[in-house]
């Protein structure tokens, strides 16, 4: 009996443990590269330690610092607001510019990237139906002058 109680806190042991993950991604607000002759050092600034190593008087603390960086610049809409609702939606969305509805359009897409509608935004508050669009995600792109202002990633429900 002993043994087979120790048989099953083994296998439930076993089977139910798991590890730690450390993601290495590093949100910083700043850092740098120096190089002085045959040596180099890389920093950035808020950056989690994770180990330390010392020889002497020099010592290196390690951390994640990642060798390609992607950077995303994002601009903000300074010249409308643009307001979408009720999200999620069953039949009719509202999409409300505050102001300035010159030149605005619209892109509605299917999950699978094909456009299912697109038209000119001619009212400070203006509608799209989507009684005929079946339960699915859409995403809807709001462009002024050809130029892609925002992206609404829209939920229709029944």
């Amino acid at each position: 009996m002993k043994k087979l109680y120790f048989s099953f806190i083994a296998y439930f042991l076993l089977t139910n443990l798991q590890s730690q993950s450390i993601s290495p991604q590093v949100y910083s607000s700043g850092g740098d590269y120096v190089l002085n002759g045959n040596y180099s050092i890389s920093y950035t600034v808020g950056e989690p330690c994770i180990q330390t190593y010392s020889a002497g008087s020099y010592i290196l603390t390690e951390g994640f610092q990642q060798p390609n960086y992607i950077i995303t610049i994002v601009d903000e809409n300074d010249e409308n607001t643009i307001n979408i609702y009720p999200n999620p939606t069953y039949d009719l969305l509202n999409i409300k510019l505050d102001y300035n509805i010159e030149g605005y359009t619209y892109q509605l897409y299917d999950f699978n990237g094909r456009i299912l509608l697109s038209g000119k935004i001619n009212n400070i508050v203006d509608q799209i139906d989507f009684s005929p669009y079946p339960v699915n995600v859409y995403f809807l792109k709001i462009m002024s002058d050809n130029k892609l202002v925002q992206t609404f990633k829209i939920q229709k429900v029944k």
